[in-house]
């Protein structure tokens, strides 16, 4: 049966009978309970629709990490990378799954710290967390959505090539914040074909009208600086030579996907400044290329992290043995990039739970409280990175009560949060005040709009795994469609 319930609530009572005020009392009791069991019952649909969605969606690895498909390539075959690819997956974002703007409520998200401050941008009960305002450092960003750095492997020759402007414009939001992906610091420092690089003059100047045009879209631009230590080859070094590790322990051959690494050398302690210098210039670099910053990439079993786990650190010299010696080579690239660019320029990413590439620690919470208390030792370091623990492998997300909280709230800067968000999700943490913002991969490498169709609600293109990483500079990279025409990605609900 329809009720009409505006002609209910229009009676007027204030001249009607005894007899009339208490009939129209009990329907607006009846109005009432009809209406609540109504919203309790549409709320309940959705969180059992998303529900089904995680429960038959199978999670591939980081899915907004750079490393969301190096388990499945071999790096010194591009041809096979693009043979070897997984299915994807949606990971909630079928069409139709997500819900609109309208249609989920949040609390605003709760006060921030000192360092930073929040407003929302309509009233309480209508606000969308992850489009509010935040500001980190100096940085006035318009919402919270942040690109997450993704290598894409078209870059000739390790020289940033004019598409990846294009690229990177597209995804630009005025306010928005970016991290480019992975850049090489040196020539060792490469572990995968046509990724940039950051230590020569040449370089340098490649990457000076990308950043010219993603700034022209107002958004941020941090690069994300890095080495590969161990996950790399001879084919890939200068001349042929082994790469170099904390350890000399080679990373087991991946039988499934036919990656092979090469036998690692270990670090002399005396070269270990020069790795250290490398980082400081490429951060002086980036900085000279019109980069906002730099994130420092201590994660996914790369250099530093081969240096901070257990697992992979088996020196008997001051880089090794306790905590603190095993995270000090990190800490020397810290202290050298702020001293560089200044701590207000700098980010740093850590992925403690992660197991990536055979680089695990036996004790992860302990590492990572240690390393975010060593950030703190830098007044207004910028923000710390952290993958969720529940990222820690290639086959599926794995739920950690807590999770990052304690080293969120022991961070003195902004926390970012990365590791399979979805929409739903990233709107919760945000309300919750588990985290400041969130990373995206996949779901923006797919939608250059992305938080647009947050903001309205609207499907998301589903992104094509098999090209990830190949080296065409349109397809799968440029050619993703907006929502509007005018390609604008600028948020009406923050002009």
């Amino acid at each position: 049966m329809c009720v009409d319930l505006a002609r209910f609530q229009s009676i007027s009572v204030d001249a009607a009978s005894p007899r009339t005020c208490f009939i129209a009392g009990i329907l607006s009791i009846l109005i009432a309970l009809l209406r609540s069991a109504w919203s309790w019952t549409n709320y309940s649909r959705q969180a059992t629709e998303l529900d089904a969605d995680r429960t038959s969606s199978r999670v591939l690895g980081v899915d907004d990490e750079e490393e969301a498909t190096q388990d499945s390539r071999n790096p010194t075959d591009s041809h096979a990378w693009e043979r070897q690819e997984k299915e994807a997956t949606d990971d909630n974002e079928m069409a139709g799954k997500w819900p609109k703007s309208n249609s989920m409520k949040y609390p605003a998200p709760p006060s921030p710290r000192s360092s930073s401050t929040s407003t929302s941008i309509e009233e309480a009960s209508e606000v969308i967390p992850l489009l509010t305002l935040f500001k980190m450092g100096q940085f006035e960003l318009s919402h919270r959505v942040v690109l997450a750095p993704l290598t894409r492997c078209r870059t000739y020759g390790n020289v940033p090539q004019p598409h990846a402007a294009v690229y990177y414009s597209q995804r630009a939001t005025k306010g928005g914040l970016l991290i480019a992906e992975a850049t090489g610091v040196s020539p060792t420092a490469q572990g995968y074909p046509d990724t940039p690089g950051i230590w020569t003059q040449e370089q340098v100047e490649a990457w000076k009208p990308i950043v010219d045009a993603v700034h022209r879209k107002g958004a941020f631009f941090f690069l994300q600086i890095w080495h590969v230590g161990r996950v790399s080859n001879n084919e890939m070094q200068p001349d042929g030579q082994a790469p170099i590790s904390s350890t000399d322990k080679q990373i087991s051959p991946d039988p499934e996907s036919g990656m092979v690494y090469s036998k690692p050398r270990r670090l002399r302690t005396e070269e270990i400044p020069g790795i250290v210098d490398d980082f400081r210039r490429a951060a002086r670099n980036a900085v000279e290329a019109g980069f906002d910053g730099v994130e420092i990439h201590g994660a996914h079993g790369y250099l530093l992290e081969q240096f901070m786990k257990d697992g992979t650190n088996d020196r008997d010299d001051c880089y090794g043995g306790s905590l603190e010696n095993r995270c000090r080579f990190a800490v020397e690239v810290i202290d050298a990039v702020v001293q560089e660019v200044g701590a207000r320029r700098v980010g740093v990413r850590l992925s403690p739970f992660a197991d990536f590439v055979e680089c695990a620690d036996a004790e992860p919470v302990a590492l990572a409280d240690y390393m975010v208390r060593q950030l703190n030792v830098h007044e207004g370091l910028l923000y710390c990175h952290m993958v969720e623990p529940r990222m820690t492998n290639v086959d599926g997300r794995r739920q950690i009560p807590h999770r990052l909280l304690p080293f969120r709230k022991a961070f003195n800067g902004t926390f970012i949060a990365a590791g399979g968000y979805d929409c739903a999700e990233g709107n919760k943490v945000v309300a919750d005040g588990y985290t400041d913002l969130v990373a995206y991969g996949r779901l923006f490498l797919a939608n250059p709009d992305l938080p647009r169709r947050f903001e309205v609600g609207a499907p998301l293109n589903k992104y094509d795994r098999s090209t990830f990483i190949i080296r065409d500079p349109v397809v799968g990279y440029t050619d993703y469609p907006f929502l509007e025409d005018d390609h604008n990605g600028d948020l009406t609900i923050l002009a």
